[in-house]
């Protein structure tokens, strides 16, 4: 499983996400980041995220920073799975990960663009059970990994 964030703008949710990622030991994470959240070195209130909110988890995480995300996701070549708030799309429970299927998330704000949700091969949403009508992407990032692990191991045993 790959990972993709959409230009993410919170870099509290990074944080967040770097720990999902570190626990389910999923190693690299592209990102297109316009906000430049992803760099080498950070000011002290920053770190102070890096130690707190991913609990160190960030450095271990390999981001990969991808500045053409279009020629990027047009050259990669297994599924690409977008999340979207559409209840048209597939549900996330029916969803069946092959190992190198890249998830799409989108941005915090404005979700995804139509120039990448017309590239994919798949389109998956979480199901909601009452009136909220979307999730913090760092909660959504966790609800994904972990159903594509636990469907993964089913898929396996």
């Amino acid at each position: 499983m790959n990972i993709f964030l959409y230009d993410p703008q919170d870099f509290s949710n990074v944080c967040t996400i770097s720990r999902t990622l570190e626990f389910f030991w999923v190693k690299d994470c592209y990102v297109y980041d316009n906000h430049n959240l992803i760099r080498e070195k950070y000011w002290k209130s920053y770190s102070r995220g890096l130690k707190t909110q991913s609990s160190w988890a960030f450095e271990k995480i390999n981001f990969h920073k991808i500045e053409d995300y279009i020629s990027f996701l047009k050259k990669y070549n297994w599924r690409k799975i977008i999340t979207l708030l559409d209840e048209k799309a597939d549900s996330l429970e029916n969803y069946k990960p092959l190992e190198n299927d890249i998830i799409i998330f989108g941005n915090e704000g404005i979700g995804l663009p139509e120039e990448i949700i017309s590239l994919a091969d798949e389109k998956i949403y979480i199901k909601r059970i009452w009136k909220t009508q979307s999730l913090n992407l760092s909660n959504t990032v966790a609800i994904v990994v972990y159903n594509v692990i636990n469907n993964k191991w089913e898929n396996i045993l």
